[in-house]
């Protein structure tokens, strides 16, 4: 039975032809993303350490196990994009310990983490999700828990046009209508570090106001270039509270029955179109703007098929096969 998740609507809403590269001819391609690495890092460092929380006797692997994993898997790659994107392993540590610093006192139980969603929809197909956590406050309020790892924390405008936790709210009462939902939790961090101050020709570190950093950070800059914490104090002032700009927490209460029913119902329509689509011969309309085109991973192949080009090659040299698993 076909599958369709919130992540292939999505896709196939921003644009046809992408769509149809990623889930029909099902291809992707060779080396990811540096945000898709760090993402994909620091998705499972927290689940190992939500699952060290939840399973008495834990033996498994810890977080920094999973980093040394990467960090061997990917060792060619992360050398290549060392001089353009910076050191991507020691940035993901430096981040799962800002997040650990920050939420040292976490006030949430986790009743489950990385939990797979599937069941049957009207019309031959079946709903395929994945929620990263469920997890209960001090108040006993149980909490849909979605983590993001983005480049800046997302405003509350932005949040609105957030459909996906929505939609699981209704896909976790279709799976599991004895769980109460009470509402659902953005668990947001940013998948920059914090920048390390310069240091200048007198050997001082750089007190610009403006610097992209945190107190501990600028804190371990004094201590390991053996300068007096005195003579900072204005500097440190100024980052306190700064932690705030890396990792933040939103909650939001339980959509209300109208706006999930509204929700699902377009998301139906939309699993209805793709079903047409892929059909032998439908045909998929590119959408050819700045804001789709830029960062797509399709672009190359993209342009190659409008200028009537050899795609082929790009796909053979840029592209390998997508798993079954990979086009959820």
């Amino acid at each position: 039975m076909p599958t369709i998740s919130h992540t292939e609507v999505s896709a196939y809403r921003r644009c046809q032809k992408s769509w149809w590269y990623r889930y029909v001819m099902r291809i992707k391609r060779q080396f990811k993303g540096v945000r898709l690495v760090k993402g994909e890092i620091l998705h499972e460092m927290l689940n190992v350490l939500v699952k060290q929380r939840m399973i008495k006797g834990y033996a498994g692997p810890d977080p920094w196990d999973v980093l040394d994993k990467y960090a061997t898997e990917y060792a060619t790659y992360f050398a290549s994009e060392k001089e353009m994107h910076g050191d991507i392993v020691g940035d993901c540590g430096k981040i799962f310990e800002g997040y650990l610093r920050k939420w040292r006192k976490d006030p949430l139980k986790y009743e489950a983490s990385e939990l797979d969603l599937f069941f049957d929809l009207p019309g031959g197909l079946r709903f395929a999700g994945f929620i990263d956590k469920i997890a209960v406050d001090k108040e006993q309020r149980r909490w849909i828990v979605d983590h993001k790892f983005m480049a800046s924390i997302p405003t509350a405008d932005d949040r609105f046009s957030e459909l996906q936790l929505v939609l699981y709210v209704w896909a976790l009462q279709q799976k599991s209508p004895d769980i109460k939902i009470d509402g659902v939790l953005w668990d947001y961090a940013r998948s920059k570090a914090p920048t390390e101050p310069d240091i200048l020709k007198s050997g001082e570190l750089s007190q610009r106001k403006n610097l992209d950093c945190d107190v501990h950070t600028y804190r371990e800059a004094i201590r390991r270039n053996e300068l007096l914490e005195s003579d900072y104090k204005d500097m440190l002032a100024n980052l306190a509270g700064k932690e705030d700009t890396f990792f933040e927490r939103v909650f939001l209460a339980k959509p209300s029955q109208v706006m999930i029913d509204t929700v699902v119902s377009d998301f139906l329509e939309t699993a209805r179109e793709i079903q047409e689509k892929r059909k032998p011969k439908a045909h998929c309309v590119r959408s050819m703007s700045p804001f789709n085109c830029n960062g797509c991973e399709f672009k190359p192949v993209c342009e190659s098929d409008v200028r009537g080009h050899d795609s082929e090659f790009i796909i053979k040299s840029e592209y390998v096969q997508r798993e079954v698993a990979e086009s959820k």
